[in-house]
């Protein structure tokens, strides 16, 4: 696993390295991406917290590692991770979660179509056609 992704990231050009901590917990980063979900700056947030992780190997479950990645992207992170603290935020993420689990998610990425499962980034191309469609 840790060789192909290697070979991936290569492929794509995107920094790699193996983190020290596997699976690393990720909680106030998901809680913040559940609070922000239909914002703008999700994208690069997203991006910002898997490059911590996955090139910088470091930990991000954290105030000052998601305050990082939020920097210039709204006009004040500290607001952003309270009202992820919210507890109605969190029930969101939680119910999120169990949906997940419900419908047979089991890895990353998926990508349903409907009730239509696809797993992988392999099988991307082919959650777009019928999504398409």
């Amino acid at each position: 696993m840790w060789r192909d992704m290697e070979r991936e990231a290569a492929r794509l050009g995107l920094p790699f390295r193996r983190p020290s901590a596997f699976p690393r917990s990720a909680l106030l980063p998901m809680r913040v991406a559940t609070l922000g979900a239909a914002e703008p700056w999700m994208g690069e947030y997203c991006r910002r917290v898997m490059l911590q992780n996955w090139a910088e190997d470091r930990e991000i479950d954290n105030d000052a590692a998601v305050r990082n990645a939020l920097g210039g992207l709204v006009p004040d992170p500290g607001q952003v991770i309270a009202a992820a603290q919210d507890p109605g935020n969190k029930l969101r993420l939680r119910a999120n979660t169990e949906e997940a689990q419900a419908r047979g998610i089991f890895g990353a990425p998926s990508f349903f179509v409907g009730d239509e499962l696809f797993w992988g980034k392999d099988r991307l191309d082919a959650a777009i056609a019928p999504a398409a469609g």
